[in-house]
């Protein structure tokens, strides 16, 4: 797939200011733009490590007027309701946030209510009220500590990840953590997560999630703790799933089921969502292939990722939407995912 957007990138460049925004909104699939973010803030934390860049609440304010000159915000409701049949496939933009980074109340909503514009909150179960550490924070933490760590200790860690067969490297930045590990590490490095946690109080809390609600706002699960769904088996995706929702929509009192994939949902057969659309244990789910249509939509709709792109938002929604185009044109509109044959 990055082969194929830079192919495009490189053919349609030239010509790429004579599709406008409102051409490229009327190709099949173009029409519902759905951009998600995770954390907005001024300022970078040392702990947040190698991982996308941060936007400023001005770059994000920036990213919002934009959106807006494309059509009217959409709501998780309007979803609910193209879900459910009683409306056609809704035209604008529908906002959603992954994670659950406390700044999402604190910055995000303010901004948001400002505005006038709806959004959805995907929190990951166990990361809230600070209970427990997202793995991507962790290897953060260790990356700061190892920094300042003489060349024994650095290679004394090298040696316990050597033991669990990995690099150090990939230790850190593996999408599905090996948590036996990162424990003895963390011991190794006298660092002391729930003092962290205490201190820093990075993530949403009980009190944060019912003011979200109570302002309007949509909450949707994202999983117990953040793994690559394609490294985990069936069973294990089915317990993320259930039991992430089901701790989301009981303690909120919730009368609908929405759930984000962590990382996506590349790497899952069609049986999978077959199988997850029959169980009626969501209601909607979300992917990250960009802005395109999916053969389960509605009931998983895909999402494009707002952070991390070249240049400005504008111009990577514009790559997106001509890379959908060219989808139209060889008859590939349609995520389509492959079909075991017994």
């Amino acid at each position: 797939m990055n082969h194929l957007k830079r192919l495009l990138n490189a053919i349609s460049r030239p010509f790429s200011r004579l599709s406008s925004f409102r051409d490229l909104q009327s190709i099949a699939g173009n029409g519902l733009v759905c951009p998600v973010y995770h954390i907005c803030r001024d300022s970078t934390p040392p702990w947040w490590g190698q991982r996308y860049p941060i936007k400023s609440t001005q770059e994000f304010e920036k990213d919002l007027d934009f959106l807006a000159s494309l059509g009217p915000f959409v709501s998780l409701s309007d979803l609910l309701e193209w879900k459910n049949g009683n409306r056609d496939r809704p035209q604008g933009c529908f906002l959603s946030f992954d994670d659950g980074y406390r700044e999402l109340a604190e910055i995000i909503a303010p901004i948001l209510l400002r505005k006038g514009i709806p959004a959805t909150f995907f929190l990951v179960s166990s990361i809230l009220d600070n209970t427990a550490i997202f793995h991507e924070d962790l290897a953060g933490l260790i990356q700061v500590r190892l920094a300042s760590a003489v060349k024994v200790e650095r290679q004394a860690i090298a040696r316990t990840a050597s033991r669990y067969n990995k690099t150090l490297e990939q230790t850190l930045f593996v999408r599905t953590p090996d948590w036996a590990l990162l424990r003895e590490i963390c011991g190794q490095l006298e660092l002391d997560c729930k003092a962290w946690l205490a201190g820093e109080k990075p993530y949403l809390t009980t009190q944060h999630v019912k003011k979200l609600i109570g302002d309007g706002f949509a909450i949707g699960s994202h999983s117990v703790d953040h793994p690559l769904f394609m490294d985990i088996d069936d069973q294990q995706k089915i317990e993320q799933i259930r039991s992430s929702t089901a701790a989301i929509t009981s303690q909120f009192s919730l009368n609908y089921r929405a759930f984000a994939f962590p990382y996506g949902e590349f790497g899952i057969d069609y049986s999978f969502f077959e199988l997850l659309q029959n169980s009626k244990c969501l209601d909607l789910c979300f992917g990250t292939r960009g802005i395109t249509m999916d053969e389960f939509e509605p009931f998983l709709i895909q999402r494009v990722l707002a952070e991390g792109h070249q240049g400005p938002f504008r111009n990577h929604l514009h790559r997106e939407m001509r890379l959908q185009k060219h989808r139209v044109t060889i008859q590939r509109a349609t995520v389509r995912r492959p079909r075991l044959v017994a």
